[in-house]
């Protein structure tokens, strides 16, 4: 049961239907930031940071996970995460976070994500690798919940021409979003909390130079 990528083909989330635009979405209780760190980009891969702030700013959840399997030093060389240091900060495993995300879900209108596509996916897998399926509310329990994908529509806001796939708009890494609105200054952490904080002032700093951004995958 992949519960939460079922809101990508449910809903909007990645077509280009008008939406409301990012000015909308800023400064509500309703409307939630989520973030990632992972073992990896595979489809065994597995949670191991996830965060979720509202777009007043205050931090709703922010815990390290501990996984089933190994982190790769690939993955450790991004965000720093070892098992080792996992288990010494007495990281939990999947089923001791999944009822609180539920319930952060549960009062939310809109979920936003940075890469929405990559943290649900990987979201589902670690829950069905940890065989927790059975309390997560049924697609009729979250009928409102608009999930959206901000690095696609600072895409489109952006319309930078993709190189290579005619009528496509080139994606940005967080990054180089941030550094080109908000500060260049700032260094990534890879952390998921400092994930969800640098998406919501990029969505602070676009907002203000345009109060329509947001509103179009077009």
């Amino acid at each position: 049961m992949k519960w939460l990528s079922r809101l990508l083909t449910s809903g909007d989330a990645l077509k280009s239907t008008p939406k409301v635009p990012w000015a909308s979405l800023l400064n509500r209780q309703d409307v939630l930031i989520l973030d990632t760190e992972t073992t990896g980009v595979s489809n065994w891969s597995e949670v191991v940071d996830i965060a979720l702030i509202d777009t007043c700013g205050s931090v709703l959840y922010d815990r390290l996970v501990l996984p089933q399997g190994n982190i790769p030093r690939v993955a450790s060389n991004v965000h720093g995460l070892t098992r080792e240091n996992l288990q010494e900060f007495g990281a939990k495993p999947w089923p001791n976070h999944h009822a609180s995300l539920v319930a952060a879900l549960r009062r939310a209108s809109v979920l936003l994500a940075f890469n929405l596509r990559f943290d649900l996916r990987v979201i589902d897998q670690t829950a069905q690798q940890c065989h927790v399926l059975a309390d997560m509310p049924s697609g009729a329990s979250l009928p409102s919940l608009d999930a959206r994908c901000v690095m696609l529509e600072y895409a489109a806001w952006r319309k930078v021409p993709h190189g290579w796939r005619k009528g496509h708009w080139k994606l940005h890494s967080l990054q180089a979003a941030f550094g080109r609105e908000v500060t260049s200054r700032t260094k990534q952490d890879h952390r998921a909390l400092a994930d969800c904080q640098m998406t919501l002032a990029l969505m602070r700093a676009v907002a203000k130079r345009d109060p329509g951004a947001g509103a179009t995958l077009r």
